[in-house]
C-alpha cells in the first residue's frame, strides 16, 4: 500500500497508551519463526489503518488486536482503559472457541461473521491484519526457502493454512469492495494475496510431484 502513514494517529493519546500496553503484554515474545519482537506486528497493522485514514479508535484497536488472543489481558481491561468502541473491535477479531473448534477449511466464513460484529471497522481491522501476515509468509519463503513455512505451521499444515488465509482474504476483500474508506484495503488484499496464491500453487505442484 502506498498511502502516507499518519504517525500521529499511532503514537498520540490513547494510541500511545495502547502501544505501551501491547508492548508490556507481548514483551519477550517473538514473531513465530523469527527474531523480531511481536510488537512489530500490531504496529504494522496500525500503520495500514492509519494510512487509510481510519478513525483513532480503530488504530487504537489495531495496536491491541492480539492481546486478548495471545496474552492475559482481558476485554474488560481494554474496555476500562480504552472504551467500548475499542473493546468491541478487539472482540471482533479475537478468535472464539467455536471458531477454534471448527475444521480449518470451515473457519474463514466464521471469522468474517465475527469481524462483522464490529461493523465495517471490524472487517477492516481483520483485513489489515491479513496482508501483514501474507507478506511475512511470502518474504519468509523467499528469504529462507519454502520449507521454512513448515516450522511456522507444521509440516502437514502449510497448504491448509495458506488455503485458509486465501479464502479469508477473498471474503474480506469482497466485503470491503464498496466501502468508501476501505475499498483501497480491498485492492491491497487482492494484490498482496496474488503473491501468496502463487506461492501456494508452487507448493501444491511440488507436493504433487
Amino acid at each position: 500500500m502506498t498511502e502516507q502513514i499518519d504517525l500521529i494517529r499511532i503514537v498520540s493519546g490513547k494510541n500511545r497508551s495502547a502501544l505501551r500496553l501491547a508492548e508490556e503484554a507481548h514483551r519477550g515474545v517473538r514473531r513465530k519463526g523469527t527474531d523480531f519482537p511481536y510488537l512489530l506486528h500490531p504496529v504494522q497493522v496500525a500503520e495500514v489503518l492509519a494510512g487509510l485514514g481510519a478513525d483513532r479508535h480503530v488504530v487504537c484497536a489495531a495496536c491491541l488486536h492480539d492481546v486478548v488472543d495471545d496474552t492475559d489481558v482481558t476485554l474488560n481491561e481494554i474496555r476500562e482503559k480504552f472504551g467500548g468502541q475499542v473493546a468491541e473491535l478487539v472482540a471482533a477479531v479475537t478468535k472464539t472457541l467455536e471458531i477454534s473448534a471448527a475444521p480449518l477449511e470451515e473457519q474463514a466464513p466464521k471469522v468474517l461473521e465475527l469481524a462483522r460484529t464490529g461493523g465495517p471497522d471490524g472487517v477492516a481491522l481483520k483485513g489489515a491484519d491479513l496482508p501483514v501476515n501474507g507478506t511475512d509468509f511470502v518474504l519468509d519463503a523467499e528469504e529462507r526457502g519454502v520449507a521454512y513455512l513448515a516450522t511456522i505451521f507444521g509440516a502437514d499444515r502449510v497448504l491448509p493454512k495458506l488455503d485458509h488465509y486465501l479464502r479469508l482474504a477473498d471474503l474480506i476483500a469482497a466485503e470491503l469492495d464498496d466501502h468508501p474508506l476501505y475499498r483501497r484495503l480491498s485492492s491491497a488484499l487482492r494484490s498482496r494475496f496474488a503473491e501468496l496464491r502463487l506461492l501456494r500453487e508452487q507448493l501444491g505442484t511440488r507436493e504433487a510431484a
